[in-house]
C-alpha cells in the first residue's frame, strides 16, 4: 500500500478521534475523556501495525498459455493481500476429488518473505501428466480457513 494512502488513513482516523473529543467534551469528566483518548490511541497504533503487515500483489492467471490465431486469450487479474505477520501455510498432500479428502505427506512450502508467496518445485522422473495437491491454512482475523488447492504439468 502506498505510503500516501496509510498517511491519509492514519489522518482521517485523527479527526474522526479529534470530532469524537469535541462531541464528547460537554458530557464526560475529564479524566474519563482521557482515558478513552488513550484506548483509541491504542487502537489506531493497533491498525497502523496491521496495515505495515499488509502485503498487496496483483496476480495474472491466463486460463490456457496457449492459444490459436484467431482464439481470444483470457486471464484472471486479481490482487492478492498477505498478512506478512501471519503468512499462510501450504501443507503438500493428495485429494481425493471423490471423497473430498485431503491426506498430508510431510512436505511443508515454506513463505518466502523477499517474493512474498510460497513456491511449489518439483524436478519430474516421468514424463506424462502430473497432478499435485496443497492444503492452505490462513489466519485472519482470529479466524482460520483451509483451501485445496490443486496444480497440474505435463511433462514431455
Amino acid at each position: 500500500m502506498k505510503k500516501t494512502n496509510k498517511l491519509s488513513i492514519v489522518l482521517i482516523l485523527n479527526l474522526i478521534i479529534f470530532l469524537f473529543m469535541l462531541s464528547c467534551n460537554n458530557r464526560l469528566d475529564d479524566k474519563r475523556l482521557i482515558n478513552e483518548n488513550m484506548e483509541m490511541k491504542n487502537e489506531i497504533q493497533k491498525l497502523k501495525n496491521k496495515l505495515n503487515s499488509l502485503s498487496y500483489r496483483p496476480i495474472i492467471v491466463p486460463q490456457s498459455n496457449k492459444i490459436k490465431l484467431g482464439d481470444e486469450y483470457i486471464a484472471d487479474v486479481i490482487i492478492a493481500v498477505v498478512d506478512t505477520s501471519a503468512p499462510p501455510t501450504i501443507i503438500l498432500g493428495n485429494y481425493d476429488t471423490i471423497k473430498h479428502d485431503f491426506t498430508a505427506t510431510s512436505d511443508t512450502l515454506k513463505y518466502d518473505l523477499t517474493h512474498e508467496c510460497s513456491v511449489y518445485r518439483i524436478k519430474p522422473t516421468e514424463r506424462g501428466s502430473h497432478i499435485w495437491s496443497s492444503m492452505m491454512i490462513h489466519h485472519l482475523n482470529g479466524n482460520t480457513t483451509k483451501y485445496i488447492l490443486t496444480g497440474a504439468y505435463e511433462v514431455q
